[in-house]
């Protein structure tokens, strides 16, 4: 009541404000006609109606909130609304039974049961409110000026205040019960029952707020002006919740420690921690099985959870009830016991900042007291309401899914090919997956996995490689299968897809000719040996193609041009090339000469190898290639428009010179070695008088560019015939 009467008083102040609003507009209304309206006794009292009765309406909602309305009968009207609700409640020691709870049916036949089914319930257990109130106070004033049936202005005023305190604990554990999917009359079964605590994101398990705030609104009307409104609100709105896991086994709740200073010098403060550690080692469960299945005696009707993790019990199936084939397993009145508090009492030396950054606080645990008998009793029940309980029922299973990619892959005969096996999880437990292939109908092709066991969580799946090397050249398809099993099912869960390797016919053609480089001289005959092999897997065509730049094709004959080859087949042919007897040159020259064996079925199927011959130069060749250089030079000098006198001369020592080298060339043939040197000096000399007839005419009759290319090719000749003349052979 007390604060109650607070809140008059307030309200008391509030409304006096009111009221010198009111007041105002009212004034600043009427303010315009009263300078008009001026008379001449100022002193004149004017008639003042008396006023009526307030009418005063009072609502109680029955629920902590009551409205009061005043309408004062004269534009003024009041409304005051107030809240006050207080929420409190105390830890349960008590039997009540919550109406939470987790209930299966099971069937019941002469059939073996083939699965399991896991029931999940999410469970909040804890107090919305452990304590806390709200109150909430509303006050308004609103005034209207109406004259001649006019509003001439219009005003009000509205003020409050809201407080809103509460703490609450709320604590979500996950509760699953599994079950095999039917039961086998007259047989015992264990029901396997999890309790998982964990942590909702965002779900505050340590509920703290503290909120109010106070807020001011007016506002006042004018014709063809409308309305002009204020507003403030100020106030504090703190939420120190906290969200944590649920405490079970050797975890407890976060409590904040509680120091205490024992002596406090300048570098050194030594204190006395006491660290309360308040947390639960027994969550229990009422179990009930009804219908065609009863608990397995002697157990307690109660299930209890020291930790977190899985727990069982037995369940015996039997007839006991002819109306139906059902067995109910059910577990309800979840309750969280405060079954563990210790208080553990610690020394620390709280040293100055500067050491305490290089070594840290030194601190020692000097005893704990089990003070456990004061709050095994106390517990939590599950809440009902909000948070929602979500059950979710499905099957727990053993499955696995494998498929393979390509199904298809051509691999060549000795080659390797890659296929990727993929292995998933279709289950909904952790499981492993071996791996089989199954290629006994063709045991020339080699099969390896890159493992054969892989681990899979619930809905995972993973790729594993499988190399597959080709051991047959026939065209055709050899199948396999690739197997996956489920280990924790006992091998019973399996899948396998079908795949194959494919050697489609292709086809190749490799050509080896040897020796890669002969030698051979004029009027002489070299071999070549050409091996062309089948590297498809069906049998071909291929036809032998030369080609050359530099060698004349007339000097080489091929005995075969086309070869019909099975697969890996091989064959030869050979190249015979003659060097003509009146080849010229100084030089060894080299001819190379392009072998290359075409598929028929596949033209672009071929190979190709370059051997090269090389023609060494005689006596005579070296002679003929001399003669070729003359007769250059007399077409060069022929055809050019030097003065005819100097010409003639220049041709004429050119045609001594032709002379004298064929006679040589006869001696060389004839093998007069002797005199066929005389004859090439005699040319030398020829050769010499045509050098000196340029050097007279250098830039006179012969122009200088002409006289240096003549000149050039005579000295170039002359040491042609030198060379011709040191070769004996």
């Amino acid at each position: 009541m007390k604060f109650i009467n607070k809140n008059r008083i307030f309200l008391a102040i509030l409304l006096f404000s009111v009221s010198l609003i009111s007041s105002s507009v009212y004034f600043l209304a009427s303010t315009a006609e009263n300078n008009d309206a001026t008379t001449d006794n100022e002193e004149e009292i004017p008639y003042v109606p008396p006023e009526p009765d307030p009418i005063v309406e009072l609502i109680d909602f029955g629920n902590g909130t009551t409205k009061t309305t005043i309408d004062y009968q004269n534009g003024v009207t009041d409304v005051i609304i107030e809240t006050m609700l207080v929420q409190k409640s105390t830890l349960q020691l008590d039997e009540n039974v919550v109406d939470q709870e987790l209930e299966i049916e099971l069937p019941t036949s002469t059939e073996l049961s083939t699965k399991w089914v896991p029931y999940e319930i999410e469970v909040v257990i804890g107090q919305e409110f452990l304590m806390g109130f709200s109150y909430s106070f509303y006050a308004s004033r609103t005034v209207v000026d109406l004259r001649y049936n006019i509003i001439i202005n219009k005003g009000y005023i509205k003020a409050g205040y809201t407080v809103d305190i509460g703490i609450g604990l709320r604590l979500p554990v996950r509760i699953i019960l599994s079950a095999p999917d039917q039961m086998t009359v007259g047989h015992d079964y264990r029901i396997y029952a999890t309790l998982d605590a964990y942590d909702k994101p965002n779900y505050n398990e340590w509920l703290c707020k503290f909120k109010a705030y106070l807020w001011v609104e007016a506002g006042e009307w004018f014709p063809f002006v409308g309305w002009t409104k204020w507003k403030y609100t100020f106030g504090p709105n703190y939420d120190f919740s906290k969200s944590f896991e649920t405490p079970m086994g050797s975890d407890s709740f976060p409590i904040p420690e509680i120091p205490i200073t024992i002596w406090d010098i300048w570098v050194l403060a030594v204190k006395l921690v006491i660290v309360p550690q308040l947390g639960c080692d027994k969550f229990r469960a009422t179990k009930t099985v009804t219908g065609d299945a009863r608990l397995k005696q002697p157990q307690s009707s109660y299930i209890t959870w020291t930790d977190e993790g899985q727990i069982w019990f037995w369940v015996h199936a039997e007839n006991y009830d002819s109306s139906t084939d059902q067995a109910k397993i059910k577990l309800s009145d979840f309750r969280y016991y405060f079954s563990k508090f210790h208080l553990h009492f610690d020394l620390l030396f709280d040293i100055c900042d500067w050491i305490d950054w290089l070594t840290g606080d030194p601190r020692f645990r000097l005893f704990t007291l089990d003070m456990s008998w004061l709050t095994e009793g106390l517990y939590l029940r599950a809440m009902g309401g909000e948070p929602p309980v979500n059950v979710q029922v499905f099957v727990e299973r053993y499955g696995v899914d494998v498929d393979i990619t390509p199904k298809n892959l051509q691999i060549r005969y000795g080659e390797t090919g890659t296929y990727k096996v993929m292995v998933r999880n279709t289950g909904n437990i952790l499981d492993t997956f071996k791996l089989e292939i199954d290629g006994s109908k063709w045991p020339n092709n080699v099969y390896t996995l890159e493992t054969s066991e892989v681990t899979l969580n619930p809905g995972q799946y993973t790729y594993v490689n499988l190399y597959v090397t080709q051991g047959y050249p026939e065209v055709g398809s050899y199948d396999f299968l690739v197997k996956a099993y489920s280990v924790k099912s006992g091998m019973a869960k399996w899948d396998t897809v079908q795949a194959c390797s494919q050697v489609v016919p292709y086809y190749g053609v490799d050509v080896l000719v040897i020796p890669q480089t002969n030698y051979a001289k004029p009027s002489e005959i070299v071999e070549y040996t050409i091996e062309v092999t089948n590297l498809g897997n069906v049998e071909d065509t291929y036809d032998i193609l030369l080609d050359s730049v530099d060698l004349n094709l007339d000097w080489a004959i091929v005995d075969k041009t086309t070869m019909i080859l099975g697969p890996g087949e091989s064959d030869i042919a050979i190249i015979t090339i003659s060097v003509p007897s009146d080849w010229a040159g100084m030089n060894p020259s080299t001819y190379p000469l392009n072998v290359t064996a075409i598929s028929r079925i596949d033209p672009l199927r071929r190979d190709r190898q370059t051997p090269e011959l090389i023609v060494l130069p005689t006596k005579e060749s070296k002679a003929r290639y001399i003669d070729i250089e003359l007769e250059s030079l007399t077409e060069q000098i022929s055809d050019s428009t030097i003065d005819e006198d100097v010409k003639t001369g220049l041709l004429d020592k050119l045609t001594a010179a032709i002379e004298k080298k064929e006679q040589a060339l006869n001696y060389i043939i004839e093998g007069k070695m002797k005199l066929a040197n005389n004859m090439l000096k005699a040319c030398q000399n020829i050769m010499e008088a045509y050098l000196s007839l340029i050097e007279a005419q250098f830039g006179k009759a012969i122009p200088e560019h002409a006289a240096y290319d003549w000149e050039y090719w005579g000295k170039l000749i002359i040491e042609d015939i030198d060379d011709t003349i040191a070769t004996t052979e």
